[in-house]
């Protein structure tokens, strides 16, 4: 699809808004709310959604795990259960 320059788009058909115009306009969300929402993006919103934590590992520790993928799920699940043992 070939660019189209802003500078050679003819606008001298389009009439400048006015003080009036802007008065009378509305947000889209009132004049069409489900076109509006049909448009939203991004992922839909968990109910639990999970939080941020960080901590820093030594440094052999850490090349194991960037080297092995399943190390890291294996290492949450670890967590997970010595987590919920102490509560």
């Amino acid at each position: 699809m070939k660019k189209i320059s802003k500078h050679k788009i003819d606008d001298t058909d389009i009439p400048e808004l006015t003080a009036k115009d802007f008065a009378r306009s509305r947000p889209a969300r009132t004049i069409m709310p489900k076109f509006v929402e049909a448009t939203k993006r991004g992922r839909p919103k968990l109910s639990n959604p999970k939080g941020m934590m960080s901590f820093r590992l030594e440094a052999d520790l850490l090349a194991r795990v960037k080297k092995d993928p399943g190390l890291r799920k294996r290492a949450i699940k670890a967590f997970e259960r010595t987590v919920r043992k102490e509560a």
